[in-house]
């Protein structure tokens, strides 16, 4: 009988033959895998012991963007994130509890050849997309009478969530030489025609960064993990820097996005100043300027595309120093793998997710929490049914 931790990897690939044409579906995905997880794993379930201090951590970080609702400049937005924010995050916590303590012995019973050929049908529906500029997923989204915007791509949503879990695809196909050609071949291609630069520079660092730690031994590790939580906290300070370099001023054919991105973040790290302890309250960066002064053309429009810099504008230091505990308990637990090849792509994953929430993404979009959850569920679920491999070099 198929386990669950390999049914929930081909039940969430195999999503994405759907989420790939349209991304908030995503949602549907996370919470069917939740409700599947805690039906099997119910007599299993202990709140008396959560499994570690990151997700008391969390459950912290949590309590205090909800209390920021009582200083809110937007209470009604506050409290709508909040209540989406809660729910999300107790299903995908009970969901994770669930699926650690399930301690039942799981062999290798995934089918290489049915994964791969899931992992190849998404390349190859990403590569025609791409080349035809989304000729497909336009086309059924106006059919199903699904939302358009006049921002991102039809795929980038599902691109995030499977960008996350590829660097776990290559550690599972590690030792299967054929199957792993096969998927790092279709994923250079993949990336190198995808038109979402996020994407692209995510898994070029990511890459780069695995490189380069493989040959460093623990301390290096535990000091780019110091460095990483330092890149959190002090954020505004290192944009503003980066924002104000001449090299960066000079450049006269900046893409109109991303002029539009540093508006956004020269404007975002002006309000955190000017409310740098309690923030302006939970998801309230694009109203905040309208508040100020009705006149203001409001530069921050939907979110401030770079999610440290939301957290410290919208729950201030006291919320930027809760997450940088939570992201440094993260570190913590990755440190601790034994397999030097897990390390690697948690590592690399981990790189990703920063990159995403550094140029891309509102922090509380139901659909970003939800990928991240999913990418927790899944990472899991691989490393129960790899836990017998031998440990690498």
């Amino acid at each position: 009988m198929t386990p669950v931790p390999a049914r929930l990897i081909y039940f969430v690939f195999g999503s994405f033959l759907v989420t790939l044409f349209s991304g908030g579906m995503i949602i549907s995905v996370f919470i069917l895998s939740c409700v599947y997880i805690i039906y099997n794993f119910r007599p299993l379930l202990s709140f008396h012991k959560l499994p570690g201090l990151q997700i008391i951590a969390l459950i912290s970080f949590s309590i205090w963007v909800s209390i920021s609702y009582f200083w809110s400049i937007s209470p009604e937005t506050s409290m709508e994130t909040m209540l989406k924010f809660w729910l999300i995050n107790l299903l995908g916590i009970t969901a994770i509890v669930g699926l650690i303590q399930n301690d039942l012995k799981t062999k290798n019973v995934l089918n290489d050849n049915l994964l791969l050929a899931l992992l190849g049908l998404i390349s190859f529906i990403l590569i025609a997309e791409h080349v035809t500029n989304y000729k497909f997923a336009i086309f059924l989204r106006n059919a199903l009478n699904f939302d358009r915007y006049n921002y991102g791509q039809p795929m980038d949503h599902a691109t995030a969530l499977y960008s996350l879990l590829l660097p776990f695809s290559l550690y599972y196909f590690w030792d299967k030489k054929i199957h792993l050609y096969i998927l790092t071949i279709l994923s250079v291609i993949v990336f190198v025609l995808h038109p979402m630069f996020a994407a692209m520079l995510a898994v070029s660092l990511a890459l780069l960064l695995s490189i380069i730690l493989a040959f460093l031994n623990k301390r290096w590790h535990i000091a780019f993990s110091i460095l990483t939580v330092i890149f959190i906290f002090s954020m505004p300070q290192i944009m503003s820097f980066v924002l104000g370099l001449d090299t960066l001023q000079a450049i006269e054919s900046i893409p109109s996005s991303w002029q539009e991105r540093i508006d956004i973040w020269n404007k975002s790290i002006v309000l955190i100043n000017e409310s740098p302890v309690m923030g302006w309250g939970l998801d309230t960066s694009s109203s905040i300027e309208k508040v100020l002064n009705d006149s203001l053309t409001g530069i921050i429009q939907v979110h401030p595309h770079n999610i440290p810099l939301q957290i410290r504008l919208e729950s201030g230091i006291v919320g930027i120093s809760l997450f940088c505990i939570f992201v440094g308990l993260v570190w913590r637990k990755i440190l601790q793998q034994q397999d030097r090849l897990f390390f690697t792509a948690c590592v690399a994953s981990i790189c990703i997710y920063f990159v995403f929430s550094i140029v891309s993404f509102n922090a509380w979009h139901s659909w970003w929490l939800c990928t991240q959850y999913l990418a927790v569920i899944v990472i899991i679920s691989f490393q129960k049914i790899c836990s017998d491999k031998t440990q690498h070099p």
